[in-house]
């Protein structure tokens, strides 16, 4: 049976082929969108009290982070650093009620989620690379192809991820708001089972080096053939 020019193209790899080392199995990331999601909705929807709050700066964000910011830089000083004047303690009463334990608890449980979004990144940054000389020959195209999806579902899941951050981000900013939790579309496992099948090559490539002394023959014995056959010809 006569064979094709990418068929002998095939062999001829195949004959050239030295045993390769064992590549590790990558690691199946346990990715937590379901879980962010799950937090966000309730932080986003978490209400806090205004009847103390300066109505000034709830209508004004960027006026609102301004005091806040500076009510830190000078606690508990009687003269402002912007003005001159002096700071009444009644003054400090009705900035600290403003920025009340509710509120700090809201935003510091917004900086924590936030954080460990950051680190769901870090972790797929970090996910273990192989390269196409991991693999044999009849393996590299289910390679390139992995790595191509990869690469466009990391990045979807990104975006998932930055849906969220920007939202949270949002309800710190006016923190006596709550906002209407905006669900990403995405589903976080297709990456789970995009590694689980990719690890299945990496299985039946590293199994290849017991066989390819075997392989070698039958290519040598087809190329032969082919040879008598061209010959005959």
């Amino acid at each position: 049976v006569e064979i094709s020019a990418n068929e002998i193209k095939s062999l001829e790899q195949t004959l050239s082929e030295q045993i390769k080392p064992a590549t590790p199995e990558l690691s199946v990331p346990k990715l937590q969108l379901t879980f962010f999601c799950q937090v966000a909705e309730k932080l986003l929807s978490r209400k806090i009290g205004v009847s103390n709050k300066i109505q000034e700066l709830l209508r004004d964000t960027a006026l609102n982070d301004w005091v806040k910011q500076g009510s830190e830089l000078m606690k508990d000083k009687r003269i402002c650093a912007f003005c001159g004047n002096q700071i009444s303690d009644e003054r400090w009463a009705t900035i600290h009620a403003h920025f009340d334990e509710e509120s700090k608890e809201l935003s510091n449980d917004i900086d924590a989620l936030l954080e460990k979004i950051n680190d769901e990144r870090e972790l797929l940054k970090k996910q273990s690379i192989v390269t196409a000389e991991n693999f044999y020959s009849k393996y590299v195209a289910n390679f390139e192809a992995f790595t191509k999806t990869m690469a466009v579902e990391i990045q979807n899941y990104e975006k998932a991820l930055e849906l969220i951050s920007k939202q949270l981000l949002e309800r710190k900013s006016n923190i006596t708001i709550p906002i209407t939790f905006n669900q990403p579309d995405y589903n976080s496992s297709a990456i789970f089972q995009l590694v689980s099948n990719f690890n299945q090559t990496i299985k039946e490539n590293n199994e290849y080096s017991s066989h390819l002394n075997k392989e070698k023959n039958e290519a040598q014995k087809k190329l032969r053939l082919q040879e008598v056959a061209d010959f005959c010809r």
